[in-house]
């Protein structure tokens, strides 16, 4: 299977196992685990997140997947890349919360680096459940969320439109997402 240089985005709700799987991807592959946003941006986004505005929202996370995307770029040269997050959530997420928006329409999206997979984790409304009063709720996205049941569902209709390969983790272990992510990338590449 070839791994080198594959650029591969994980999405989906909060607590479907985006960064478990995410992580354990990049262990198998020996390749770099990111997240978008990257944590030193963790102070503002509680800022921008906690505004409420959704232009406000919507322009720093925009600038994030900008970062992101050249951060990954760099990284590539050494070894796989394996984002937890990028703008297939700034897209699904806002869009839900009512902001109109595309990929034809996002100045930046030409100056992107596309991945070359994308993964979309979801989980029934029980498991997500249940891992949420596990982990607790982290941050205001994960509150918003938890919340609101219908802005959930909003965000989840929005992924399937992006056509990203999706993978229910309900039933699955986080070994067995990532066994299954590597059978459709060796089938991929």
């Amino acid at each position: 299977m070839t791994t080198k240089n594959l650029f591969i985005v994980f999405e989906g709700i909060d607590y479907s196992g985006k960064t478990f799987c995410a992580k354990i991807l990049a262990e198998r592959l020996e390749g770099w685990y990111y997240k978008n946003p990257p944590e030193e941006c963790s102070e503002i986004r509680k800022e921008i997140d906690a505004t409420g505005d959704l232009i406000s929202r919507y322009c720093f996370y925009s600038s994030m997947n900008l970062v992101s995307s050249d951060k990954a770029r760099e990284l590539l040269a050494e070894r796989p890349v394996i984002m937890d997050r990028y703008f297939f959530s700034t897209l699904a997420y806002h869009r839900a919360m009512g902001l109109n928006v595309t990929k034809g329409t996002l100045p930046f999206f030409p100056k992107l680096l596309l991945p070359d997979f994308t993964f979309c984790l979801y989980a029934s409304k029980e498991v997500i459940a249940e891992r949420r009063a596990k982990r607790g709720i982290g941050s205001a996205n994960d509150q918003l969320m938890a919340d609101n049941d219908l802005l959930s569902n909003k965000v989840l209709e929005e992924y399937k439109k992006l056509n990203l390969i999706e993978i229910d983790t309900s039933n699955l272990t986080p070994e067995e997402v990532v066994d299954k992510i590597l059978e459709i990338i060796k089938r991929g590449t």
